[in-house]
């Protein structure tokens, strides 16, 4: 299976503690709305784990979507979660 990655680089030396502290916590919920069908979609960062003495931060980040299926001759809405370990 391929996973996509994102390499950040930053322009200034920021500590991993201060990085991990302000992604920790990070929870967006968004409402979401079609015909009889409601949901909360959310995007959130869960487990976050720094490992200073190796300069790594490792966590989840977890992104909720909606894809449309086909069910007994109607299309519903069905929210669905990608879920990316760093």
């Amino acid at each position: 299976m391929v996973v996509a990655g994102k390499v950040f680089r930053l322009l200034e030396t920021v500590p991993l503690e201060e990085i991990a502290s302000r992604l920790d916590g990070y929870h967006v919920e968004e409402p979401y709305e079609e015909g009889d069908h409601r949901f909360t979609l959310i995007t959130e960062v869960v487990g976050l784990l720094p490992k200073p003495e190796e300069n790594i931060l490792k966590g989840v980040y977890l992104h909720d979507y909606v894809t449309h299926v086909f069910h007994r001759g109607k299309v519903a809405p069905l929210p669905r979660t990608i879920e990316a370990l760093f």
